[in-house]
């Protein structure tokens, strides 16, 4: 198991349960990709995810064979309610129908159009953009309002450049199936979903942070992961695959039946380039945005007003940040008593250089946008983070170049591909991808 994210250390420990012989080599020093949690002076910061979207049977069948449900906490009531920046205001993102008719981030004309949504013509053309597939579904204010700062917040993407397909599949494949986004949803609700404890909608993380199920996967896996422990050639060896290993000073092999490429697009196609040149050059078509995260703490009273998850910025409004999350309105423990935590986060696809900036330039940045539009004064504490690469950009042509890569690598028994930019960017979706590739090494592999 080359990559001991998500991915890898879901995908190695469902192969441990079955007893088979693996090893998960990971090049950083601790476990988890980018999932990554800090505590400082009684804060808890999340340099990565904030949360785990619930209703994935993948991600309950995790929490509950490493024990983890007595360390979730869900959001608060009030994280229900987010908001969008709109003509320099923040607006309520309505939620139903009473919401919607009182909202004023959409028009009369806007709210129309969306509800006229069932009575859309569909499917759209193959190879649609997102920000298409929501402006022909939904109508040009939706798109612009909602679906694009939406994009922001989950892949830090423009949505011109994404692919519909690959970045909600679940929408797009109601349109096809239905022939509405909405009908469908209205359809789906009387068919039998798993059984699973949390609502699909529940948003859920621990109580130590997210790093509590990257610990939890390292603890199950003992001295099966390898940290510090770089992949840095693969060969064939006609009864299977040896992999060269840098671990500290020293260079030694693993020899294996399978292995699984559970890390980074880039990594990946590094490691095939010799092997499978065409499933490299599909890989190496996938970029990945950068994002800069900003925590800064102030006195909590003169943002009581500010209660929700936090808002997202649409792309017309031209505003420096992406959005921020009011990180100690949605989980309880992530604060001291009468502080309030936010974290800003900018850069992205559209906007690289803005993550590229020096630390010091990017600061002042998030506090000066953050002052103006929410009356933030000078905050008492600040940290930040850098990921030069924190998501895959699944942009158009996407399916077919994951097609690509995996046809190219059918040639090559027990050489196998996962990971975000092949099964989705959540952690959740990390957790799916790894059982399936986990039943691809061991057929026969059953859950549950």
């Amino acid at each position: 198991m080359v990559g001991g994210g998500i991915t890898g250390l879901v995908a190695g420990f469902r192969l441990a349960q079955r007893s088979c012989d693996v090893a998960v080599l990971e090049a950083d020093d601790r476990p988890g990709g980018k999932v990554l949690t800090r505590e400082e002076a009684g804060y808890l910061l999340e340099w990565g995810p904030s949360s785990l979207q619930g209703g994935s049977p993948a991600l309950e069948r995790l929490l509950e064979d490493l024990r983890l449900w007595p360390e979730v906490v869900y959001t608060r009531p009030a994280a229900r309610r987010r908001y969008v920046l709109w003509r320099g205001r923040l607006r309520k993102i309505p939620t139903g129908p009473l919401s919607l008719a009182l909202s004023s981030l959409l028009s009369l004309r806007g709210k129309l159009r969306l509800l006229l949504e069932p009575f859309r013509d569909g499917p759209g053309p193959e190879g649609e953009d997102v920000r298409s597939f929501f402006a022909r579904r939904f109508g040009p204010q939706v798109a612009e309002r909602l679906a694009d700062p939406f994009v922001s917040g989950i892949y830090a993407g423009d949505p011109g450049l994404l692919e519909a397909a690959s970045a909600f599949p679940r929408l797009v494949a109601l349109e096809r199936r239905h022939g509405s986004v909405i009908g469908g949803f209205w359809k789906a609700r009387k068919e039998p979903r798993p059984e699973t404890r949390t609502r699909r909608r529940q948003l859920l993380s621990f109580r130590r942070g997210l790093r509590t199920l990257p610990e939890a996967l390292a603890r199950g896996l003992g001295d099966r992961l390898r940290l510090g422990a770089r992949a840095e050639a693969i060969r064939g060896t006609g009864a299977g695959w040896t992999v060269a290993v840098r671990r500290g000073g020293s260079l030694g092999e693993v020899l294996c039946d399978s292995v699984v490429l559970a890390c980074p697009a880039p990594a990946a196609a590094a490691l095939l380039a010799p092997l499978a040149p065409a499933a490299a050059e599909a890989l190496r078509g996938i970029p990945y945005a950068p994002v800069a995260l900003h925590a800064l703490s102030y006195p909590e009273e003169p943002l009581r007003r500010w209660d929700g998850f936090g808002f997202l910025c649409p792309s017309s409004e031209r505003a420096p940040i992406l959005g921020a999350l009011w990180s100690s309105r949605i989980f309880e423990g992530r604060a001291p008593a009468g502080r309030f935590l936010m974290t800003g986060f900018l850069g992205g696809a559209a906007h690289p250089d803005a993550a590229a900036a020096p630390g010091p330039e990017r600061d002042r940045v998030v506090r000066e946008f953050l002052a103006s539009t929410l009356g933030a004064e000078a905050p008492e504490q600040a940290w930040s983070h850098l990921v030069p690469e924190a998501i895959p950009q699944l942009t158009i042509g996407h399916t077919r170049r994951i097609a690509a890569a995996r046809a190219a690598c059918a040639s090559l028994p027990g050489l196998h591909l996962a990971g975000a930019y092949a099964g989705g960017v959540s952690v959740p979706s990390c957790a799916e991808d790894a059982e399936r590739v986990a039943s691809e090494v061991a057929p026969g592999y059953e859950l549950g």
